[in-house]
């Protein structure tokens, strides 16, 4: 193993083989605007700044609505970036808030961006050899899932996405189980996605259940946000996930109820998942 820290190349080589991981490791050449979560959850200004070019871009002035999209679209980076890695081949980015930033493109999140230092443990059992090679001796290893778990839980739900929670409650009133929905509703993508992987399925599958039945924020566990629902009306048959809570994304000029949005109905649902399948 390396002695050199090599955040970069591993999350590299999960991109070469299809991962979606929205992420880019800090370059002193990249002039990209970005900016660190530390200073949004300090600054209500500068976060509440971002949240108003937001409505811009979305032309509305609806603060809370844009308040949803911004913080969804966060907390996907976030999770796309740290929850991949870690249910495949077992290597947990401890994201905190003193760690991630967030890259801003057209006034919304598009990427996490982290340090190539950032700290990193790994569960042996489930690294691959082909990317032993990227790892560094710096890494600290665990052989159990708990505590991969544990501690990347730790970083990127109670001191990030939590934090960002209750700051966005707090300036703009957004309900937290709005957010939380967005959360939970970007895990049943994520998990989806990875539960077509055969190489990986087990671990994901195991990671799923501990996330969607034991996190919960204020007394709402992630697998109470949605419900899958079976739809014999489409050929062939569809699944979709439908929300507990709606993300607000309707409230804008341009916007609409999203295909997992609850404010659809049955009909309505069908029409647009027959529209994917064509």
């Amino acid at each position: 193993m390396h002695t050199t820290l090599q955040l970069a190349p591993l999350l590299d080589n999960l991109r070469d083989r299809g991962m979606h991981i929205p992420c880019y490791v800090d370059d002193p050449t990249d002039t990209g605007e970005t900016i660190s979560i530390q200073e949004l959850i300090t600054d209500s200004e500068r976060l509440a700044f971002l949240i108003r070019r937001v409505a811009r871009r979305m032309k509305s002035e609806n603060l809370v609505a844009a308040a949803s999209l911004f913080q969804k679209r966060y907390a996907g980076s976030l999770l796309a970036t740290v929850l991949t890695p870690m249910s495949t081949i077992g290597v947990g980015i401890l994201a905190d808030w003193q760690k991630a930033k967030i890259r801003i493109v057209n006034d919304l999140p598009s990427g996490l961006v982290l340090p190539n230092n950032c700290p990193v443990i790994l569960l042996s059992e489930r690294m691959q050899e082909e990317y032993r090679c990227h790892c560094c001796l710096e890494w600290r290893e665990t052989e159990s899932e708990e505590t991969l778990r544990q501690n990347v839980f730790q970083a990127v739900f109670h001191n990030n996405l939590w934090m960002m929670m209750t700051k966005i409650t707090k300036l703009f009133g957004l309900s937290p189980k709005v957010m939380w929905g967005n959360i939970g509703n970007y895990c049943g993508f994520l998990y989806e996605k990875l539960d077509q992987e055969p190489a990986y399925q087990s671990h994901a599958n195991r990671d799923r259940h501990i996330i969607h039945r034991e996190l919960s924020y204020d007394g709402q566990s992630l697998e109470s946000t949605y419900q899958v629902v079976t739809f014999k009306e489409v050929a062939p048959t569809a699944c979709s996930r439908v929300r507990s809570t709606c993300c607000l994304w309707y409230q804008f000029p341009d916007g609409g109820p999203c295909i997992t949005c609850p404010r659809l109905s049955k009909l309505e649902r069908v029409e647009q998942l027959q529209l994917q399948h064509t």
